[in-house]
């Protein structure tokens, strides 16, 4: 005689289980599946942020003498270029209150490009005064490069 089985009937009737070397093997591709799934997550970067575009010949750090050493001027570029975006929704209360440093970026047309460098809870940030929505978190080197600036002749 057959009938429909309720849902308590049929969740509890006796099944035939898998085969073990069945079982074995799903529960290794599903390991290896979570395992390579967390690795590939926890890798993922988000792409540096540009702050400054081109190559500047020149770059002054609050209003002060313009700095021309090229090579000064490329590893600071760089520097800026390759930091972290910074997260979407943190942020920090004392941001408006805080000192900051303006970098002025000068080019061969005359044209100027300003990033402002700030730090309040802990945390540096980089941002193109041309674009608010250009936010970096800054770096260690960044912070030191800042405070190594090359003296006036």
């Amino acid at each position: 005689m057959n009938r429909e089985l309720s849902f308590g009937e049929w969740l509890n009737a006796p099944r035939p289980s898998l085969p073990q070397p069945v079982k074995l093997v799903l529960t290794a591709g599903f390991l290896v599946f979570v395992g390579l799934g967390t690795g590939l997550w926890l890798k993922h970067t988000d792409p540096p942020v540009t702050m400054v575009v081109g190559t500047p010949t020149g770059v002054s750090i609050n209003g002060g003498h313009t700095v021309r050493d090229r090579a000064f001027i490329a590893k600071l570029v760089h520097e800026l270029n390759e930091l972290p975006p910074y997260p979407v929704g943190v942020t920090c209360a004392t941001f408006v209150a805080v000192p900051q440093d303006d970098l002025r970026f000068d080019y061969d047309d005359g044209d100027r490009l300003t990033v402002i460098v700030k730090t309040a809870c802990g945390v540096t940030t980089a941002a193109a005064a041309y674009d608010p929505h250009i936010l970096a978190r800054g770096d260690a080197a960044l912070v030191d490069e800042l405070r190594n600036w090359p003296i006036a002749p």
